[in-house]
């Protein structure tokens, strides 16, 4: 028998895993646009309208997609010149605090992601840009990045305070 623990987290790793291949996806079709669009600039001097709208929206997707791996890899950017003058029960004790206000601010964006995706699809709103998109196909990606986000928050809460208890002050 599986715990549903850990069927979610297969779930969350496997989600992680296919942005992370979504992602990817993303920069090869980025960079063979603007590839284009500059050969196209070049040999016929003409512009490709259409590249620097999905290359814009090309950057946010990616930001949203590795967001969750990143931060399972425990790979984003931290300030701890700080942190690393506390004992180490100390250190993990704020790791967990930021953690849980991370998690807050993921879950954040889940809501109002997904209230911005549900009212875009309502009202059909598109993109003012060359090729009219439809939003909510834009947007979607803000409460899965967010959701990923929280879940790896909440691991990372947990993990601290495991730690926490282990340690020697």
């Amino acid at each position: 028998m599986q715990y549903p623990l850990a069927t979610v987290k297969g779930i969350i790793r496997k989600l992680n895993s296919f942005c992370i291949v979504l992602g990817s996806l993303v920069v090869v079709f980025m960079m063979l646009g603007i590839s284009t669009a500059a050969l196209s600039r070049y040999l016929f001097g003409r512009a490709l309208g259409w590249i620097d709208d999905f290359s814009a929206f090309g950057m946010v997707f990616l930001a949203f997609l590795g967001a969750g791996e990143v931060l399972r890899r425990r790979g984003h950017v931290n300030i701890d010149l700080f942190v690393n003058w506390l004992a180490p029960r100390h250190r993990e004790l704020v790791a967990a605090t930021t953690s849980v206000a991370g998690g807050a601010v993921s879950l954040l964006l889940v809501w109002y992601g997904t209230l911005d995706v549900v009212s875009s699809f309502r009202e059909k709103a598109v993109t003012e840009s060359v090729y009219p998109v439809p939003e909510a196909l834009l947007f979607w990606v803000i409460p899965l990045g967010g959701l990923l986000l929280a879940a790896g928050f909440l691991r990372n809460v947990r993990d601290s305070l495991r730690s926490y208890r282990k340690a020697k002050d």
